[in-house]
């Protein structure tokens, strides 16, 4: 790019030139080629073309700046206040803006502006929580969903508040890498239960936090998202979930019931401490001491031990109908219960474990 070159430009006072111009005085200015003399000169144009009338020479101007490491915050600013297709590549790109300058944007309260700070690749808690308070689900669904926003708990709890309908939202938040715990303590009481699951599946939760989700019937969702995990994983899954206090036996027999089997032989090896293949001889034992040792030495409680064995025994020989007849078998071996399908025995089967769990109030929470 000559002196010459961009006189000749200059003078041309067409659209298509202007914006040509715009496109290699910017492209030279990023390139970081220029010399410092040369640079200034590049600056002095942009801050010219700028002003421009004509939107596409903006346009090009932006496109090409947005991430250029020499751009002064005065002309980011000019920029970041023009309309939304030359603001947006500036705001989600350049480094150069201070927080109350994307915050008095936001504030602003152009929704395509506010987008595209939300997705910048680091958005601090400051800006994030300009983000959040827009109350627009756009904005803050692409706040929520950028892991290099720094969203803080008093903001989470709001996106909570805001969108406790709102299943997409949720999801995001409950994907994030952490989760305070009153955030997840609030979302078991508003997310679906297929959301619950997955919030204990990715979550350190508290014990009392997660018999308090079981108690409540999660573990049927949580038993699904289960069954869909490829049986190469389900040791490592069983560990990680031992390891948290994660594997009550009363999602064990749901699991069992729902034809989880590697997943059920993976947690007992885990609990009884034997390795994978010696479990599984033990579980599949055709007499009845393997079954009834392996169980033990699990720490599984010896109420349920005949629903176990009754089931283990159903899922190896049947396939079709094999939830009947497990009911069948339960309520052969537990007269007290009354249950019209297997939902109900399972249910019924926590006050079998916990013979006053109906009387006393569900955990507190931490």
């Amino acid at each position: 790019m000559t002196k010459d070159r961009v006189e000749r430009l200059l003078a041309d006072l067409s659209a298509r030139s202007r914006t040509e111009t715009a496109s290699i005085v910017a492209a030279e200015l990023s390139s970081g080629r220029l010399s410092d003399a040369e640079r200034q000169i590049a600056l002095d144009i942009v801050a010219v073309l700028a002003q421009d009338a004509i939107q596409t020479v903006r346009e090009a101007l932006a496109e090409h700046l947005k991430s250029c490491p020499f751009l002064p915050r005065e002309l980011a600013l000019t920029f970041a206040h023009d309309i939304a297709t030359v603001a947006v590549p500036v705001l989600r790109c350049t480094e150069v803006l201070r927080d109350e300058d994307l915050i008095a944007i936001i504030h602003a309260g152009n929704v395509a502006k506010q987008i595209a700070i939300a997705g910048r690749s680091s958005v601090p808690e400051a800006v994030c929580h300009a983000l959040i308070a827009t109350c627009d689900r756009a904005v803050v669904k692409t706040t929520v969903g950028n892991l290099g926003a720094q969203l803080g708990e008093g903001a989470m709890h709001r996106v909570v508040e805001q969108f406790s309908h709102d299943p997409a939202i949720q999801r995001l938040l409950i994907d994030r890498p952490a989760l305070p715990i009153t955030v997840a303590q609030r979302l078991v009481e508003c997310a679906a239960d297929d959301l619950r699951a997955r919030l204990m599946l990715r979550h350190r939760l508290p014990p009392a936090l997660f018999e308090e989700l079981m108690m409540h019937g999660r573990d049927r969702a949580f038993s699904s998202m289960i069954a869909d995990v490829p049986e190469e994983q389900t040791e490592a899954l069983a560990r990680s979930l031992s390891e948290r206090a994660m594997l009550p036996p009363l999602l064990l027999l749901r699991c069992l019931c729902d034809g989880s089997i590697a997943f059920v032989e993976a947690s007992f090896a885990v609990l009884a401490g034997l390795p994978i293949d010696r479990a599984r001889i033990l579980i599949h034992d055709q007499g009845p001491l393997g079954f009834q040792a392996i169980y033990r030495r699990a720490g599984l409680p010896d109420v349920l031990l005949p629903a176990f064995r009754a089931t283990v025994t159903v899922r190896k020989g049947v396939e079709e109908g094999a939830e009947d007849l497990i009911l069948e078998r339960i309520l052969d071996h537990y007269p007290g219960l009354h249950a019209a399908d297997l939902e109900q025995a399972l249910a019924q089967l926590w006050r079998v474990l916990i013979p006053d769990a109906t009387a006393l109030p569900p955990p507190a929470l931490p």
